[in-house]
């Protein structure tokens, strides 16, 4: 087999830097333009006939940068016969060929795009400039570096030889196409579901979120000039149902590779449900939905360490990720000691426009999570079981912000640590030092998610211990770090429970489920005889 990939270093952006500066005109180019966005079929872009949905800056809300065309129905079903008809041809391209498209677009992103796809994601998604680094530079090149690696290990699981028979498992692309549904909040997010199941052979038709499409378009250059044959990945913006209601009434639905929420996973899963007997075979269905990512701090904990996991965790990219720390259980000693710091360095974290680089948090998505966010922070405010200490005010005055949020509740089955804010809000309970044990039992029940957590503690009988009481809490678990920030193709990630069906994306796992494998056997000396021995 061949080594793993270096994983990539992101970029610092240290002040007045060349990087600093290059990048701000590249910031400065996408937001004074508005975008024309529409379809990539066979490897055009084509101007969808639908309705034309503008798209504005989320921290200046008044500057449109976008307009994206959605397709019609006709179009649609257009996508989808093209994506049939070259399924066969990429089907017989090897593994070997596959995987080097795919390292070339990690290539390309590397040495000639990296910025481009920073700043985009930077502009659309209003993420500072360390996030975007982290993801649409080096995450996402990690991610289809270690994903064409293991594509080729895979290839390698093979059963043994014996003296007469060989076998070979023949990892075929599944019958039909993959449809990818991918969210606004993380531009690796999209290119592992788009590019993934094109990996395995598999072809795609890829639904961004409409407040994502500038870098899922500038992908798809990429993916083109890299040497993907066209039409192997075509991209349909638009609302899921209309899309949904079009590709998953086709018998040629093989699977679906959706990030999101957890109720939409669930009306896709029904609606696959619903038309199984109308299928050529039973679509795959891959999904990393919601979270409620936890801390758990014990009395030993590192005070330090455990302010800065939930700082970072709660509210870098403002909350907006599903392994964001959204709820923490604090010892009593330990809430003493770091309870007044907390709240003055959440108080004093800056928010703001994405071209300030000492801005720590940038503005939520959209006007309909802006208001979701208002709604959820005037309920806690009305709450007597709830103390606010920090933040705790919205204003859409230039961009949708959402302050840095910290709230106390005695009550742990208060809502705040079950419902999922997808925002800067971070809930705390404190529970007595000698209650660590059944504190434990509470978090495992509280949420229906299962995703993320982190147990902050210096005594590693405890840590073992806790490790055990939560096995089935989260899928990725954490010991004295924040429950953020995978390392692509070293920390493979995904939850159950509520937050999906736990493939590990970015894994040898997560493309296992992009195989149909066909087992070749060959004999090289058959019997003749007819009866055996038993029988003669």
């Amino acid at each position: 087999m061949t080594s793993y990939p270096a994983n990539t270093a992101p970029r610092t952006f240290s002040p007045n830097s060349a990087e600093v500066i290059e990048i701000s005109k590249i910031i400065e180019k996408l937001s004074n333009k508005v975008h024309d966005l529409s379809l990539v079929v066979n490897g055009k872009k084509v101007t969808g006939a639908g309705n034309k949905i503008p798209v504005f800056l989320p921290h200046r809300k008044a500057d449109q940068y976008a307009l994206v065309s959605l397709p019609s129905e006709k179009q649609i079903r257009e996508a989808l016969e093209n994506s049939l008809k070259v399924s066969t041809e990429w089907a017989k391209t090897s593994t070997t060929e596959r995987a080097a498209i795919f390292n070339k677009v990690a290539d390309l992103i590397e040495f000639k795009y990296k910025d481009l796809l920073v700043a985009a994601t930077m502009v659309g998604q209003s993420k500072t400039v360390f996030q975007g680094e982290i993801d649409a530079a080096s995450g996402l090149i990690d991610a289809i570096r270690f994903n064409s690696k293991f594509a080729l290990d895979i290839e390698q699981m093979q059963p043994p030889d014996s003296e007469v028979t060989n076998i070979v498992l023949d990892y075929r692309p599944l019958e039909g196409f993959v449809y990818a549904i991918t969210p606004f909040n993380f531009t690796t997010t999209s290119a592992i579901l788009s590019s993934a199941p094109a990996l395995m052979g598999n072809v795609v038709i890829w639904k961004p979120s409409i407040t994502a499409m500038l870098p899922a378009q500038i992908l798809m250059d990429i993916y083109q000039e890299a040497g993907l044959p066209d039409g192997v990945i075509n991209l349909i913006p638009g609302y899921g149902p209309e899309v949904s209601e079009i590709l998953l009434a086709d018998e040629n639905l093989a699977g679906i590779y959706f990030t999101g929420s957890t109720k939409v996973f669930r009306q896709l899963w029904r609606e696959v449900g619903n038309k199984l007997d109308s299928y050529r075979n039973f679509p795959r269905i891959v999904g990393e939905t919601g979270g409620k990512g936890f801390i758990v701090a014990h009395s030993s904990a590192d005070r330090d360490r455990l302010i800065s996991g939930l700082i970072r965790s709660a509210y870098e990219y403002q909350g907006q990720k599903c392994s964001a720390c959204s709820r923490a259980y604090i010892s009593r000693s330990v809430w003493d000691d770091i309870k007044d710091k907390l709240a003055a360095e959440i108080n004093s974290l800056k928010y703001g426009q994405i071209d300030n680089f000492k801005n720590f948090m940038g503005a939520v998505i959209d006007q309909t999570s802006y208001t979701r966010l208002s709604e959820v922070l005037r309920s806690i405010a009305a709450d007597p079981e709830i103390e606010i200490l920090a933040g705790g005010k919205a204003n859409d005055e230039i961009g949708y912000f959402i302050e840095p949020t910290l709230i106390v509740s005695n009550n742990p089955n208060n809502k705040v640590f079950s419902n999922e804010y997808f925002g800067p809000i971070l809930a705390i309970h404190v529970f007595p030092d000698d209650k660590y044990e059944d504190i434990l039992g509470i978090i495992e029940q509280t949420s229906p998610y299962a995703l993320t957590g982190s147990i902050f503690s210096e005594n590693e009988v405890v840590i073992e211990s806790s490790l055990d009481k939560l096995r089935n809490a989260a899928g990725s678990m954490n010991v004295n770090d924040k429950p953020t920030g995978a390392v692509m193709g070293k920390h493979p990630f995904g939850g159950s429970r509520a937050s999906g069906t736990n493939d590990k994306a970015g894994s040898l796992q997560g493309l296992l489920r992009w195989t149909s494998p066909r087992v070749i056997r060959t004999v090289s000396n058959s019997t003749t005889d007819i009866l055996h021995l038993h029988q003669l």
